[in-house]
């Protein structure tokens, strides 16, 4: 939304297969007052209960939908929410990454006021995070990509640790360009094949295996698109694999 617009949410039905007329269309809708200027990305939980988040400029929101109505919590955060994430195996915790480069835990049983525990500092903005299982993550950002291990969290403060970054598994030297400054670009991984595609702001897109760090050949790169590449999604299980991903004019679906 623009600045004299309060940002909005809009949650529609999609058709069901067996009755592709019944039950579509707007089910919901809400503005969001000041502070809340922006909003940035979003993510649906693998759960059948159909949880969302939204990342604003100001919160994370916890969505539950239901028939006649919506639950919805803010969980406060004092920097711009670019990347939302659940966890593959349990319902209730979800992380979330900021401008401030910082990634932290929440749990939607526990009240929206406690602090959350900030378990990763990347080091720069981050503006991805993939759950590759219930203990990796891969986290992507303007300075690095690197997956880290949830079973060792940044230590917490006052410790002498709490102000430099967390030591990573794993960084993927080769992926983020040391020029980058442009956030919302096209990024997402497909865990089973090892693979992850990454948008640039030069209106290149590249995959990257994860197990080698190196870029692979690919269909993606062969064109220059028309401009930055702002949506790459994932067919999960399809044979082959299947990538969509979105520019200025539409959606384009390739087979790798």
């Amino acid at each position: 939304m623009g600045e004299r617009q309060s940002s909005g949410i809009y949650l529609t039905s999609l058709p069901s297969p067996t009755t592709p007329h019944h039950g579509a269309g707007l089910q919901h809708s809400f503005l969001y007052p000041s502070p809340i200027r922006s909003i940035w990305t979003s993510a649906a939980s693998r759960s059948p209960v159909g949880d969302l988040l939204i990342g604003t400029s100001a919160s994370a929101v916890h969505i539950l939908p239901h028939t006649h109505q919506i639950q919805k919590t803010d969980y406060r955060i004092k920097s711009d929410v670019f990347a939302v994430e659940f966890l593959p195996t349990d319902p209730y915790p979800f992380l979330c990454g900021s401008r401030d480069g910082d990634m932290r835990l929440f749990d939607v049983r526990v009240s929206s006021t406690t602090r959350p525990d900030i378990i990763v500092r990347h080091g720069g903005t981050i503006t991805h995070i993939r759950a590759l299982s219930s203990q990796s993550i891969l986290v992507n950002g303007l300075q690095r990509c690197a997956t880290y291990d949830l079973r060792f969290p940044h230590p917490k403060s006052p410790s002498s640790g709490f102000a430099h970054a967390t030591r990573a598994a794993r960084v993927y030297e080769k992926v983020v360009k040391k020029d980058a400054s442009m956030i919302g670009l096209g990024f997402d991984v497909d865990a089973d094949r090892g693979v992850m595609a990454v948008a640039d702001h030069e209106g290149w897109v590249a995959m990257w295996s994860l197990e080698t760090g190196e870029k692979l050949q690919s269909v993606l790169e062969d064109r220059k698109w028309e401009g930055p590449c702002k949506v790459i999604k994932f067919d999960d299980g399809m044979q082959p694999g299947r990538i969509w991903a979105g520019e200025a004019r539409g959606l384009i679906c390739f087979s790798y």
